[in-house]
């Protein structure tokens, strides 16, 4: 079982460099001009009065501007990541999962082929409620000869053939092991400052 604090540790210990930080909405541009003073309750609704009256344009113009600087940016980010930032980013993402974070950041490695169901409905796009479209995806993949489905089997079986090379060549590369060595350091960090933390914790009951 996973120890949620030591996770929470481990998670502020794994540090991306250099995000560029997503940028605010008009409507968030439009509260950071126009900040009202009292409760917050009272300050929402009245803003959010002042938002229905304003001219919305400016700062649907000013998002969209920031917008496209941040995009450039990200890019440039994402030209210089390594390998090793590449790994640490998953490792974080991992943990988020276990935490139940939100974490931005998409995913720069490989992705595991996940069967040939997942890749009939990727090739099945379309519109309308999901929950009603996966029920009808079912019944067309249900409906297929077995000789229809090898077909999606055969290509699962190439991606995951893909995939493997792909991960069992990046364990090998000098990129990967600095990156176990990082990974082995921090949990022993975060295991070390987790029994300080709950040592201090013991003497204040004492």
């Amino acid at each position: 079982m996973v120890d949620l604090k030591l996770a929470k540790i481990q998670f502020k210990k794994w540090i991306i460099p250099n995000v560029p930080k997503a940028p605010s909405g008009p409507f968030a541009l439009f509260v950071k001009e126009n900040a009202v003073k009292g409760p917050v309750t009272g300050a929402i609704a009245e803003i959010s009065q002042k938002w229905k009256a304003a001219d919305q344009s400016s700062y649907q113009e000013q998002a969209r501007q920031l917008r496209q600087e941040y995009e450039t940016k990200l890019k440039q980010w994402e030209q210089q990541l390594t390998i090793e930032d590449k790994l640490a980013i998953e490792e974080k993402r991992s943990l988020s999962k276990i935490l139940g974070k939100r974490f931005s950041i998409p995913s720069y490695l490989s992705k595991r082929p996940a069967n040939a169901y997942a890749l009939f409905v990727k090739s099945r796009p379309g519109q309308g409620d999901p929950k009603t479209r996966m029920t009808q995806l079912a019944s067309e993949w249900k409906a297929l000869s077995q000789e229809e489905k090898s077909v999606f089997q055969r290509d699962f079986e190439q991606q995951r053939k893909e995939y493997e090379q792909q991960t069992t060549k990046l364990k090998k590369t000098p990129e990967y092991q600095a990156f176990l060595a990082k990974k082995e350091a921090i949990e022993q960090q975060s295991e070390a400052l987790l029994k300080q933390q709950e040592r201090k914790q013991k003497a204040k009951k004492e």
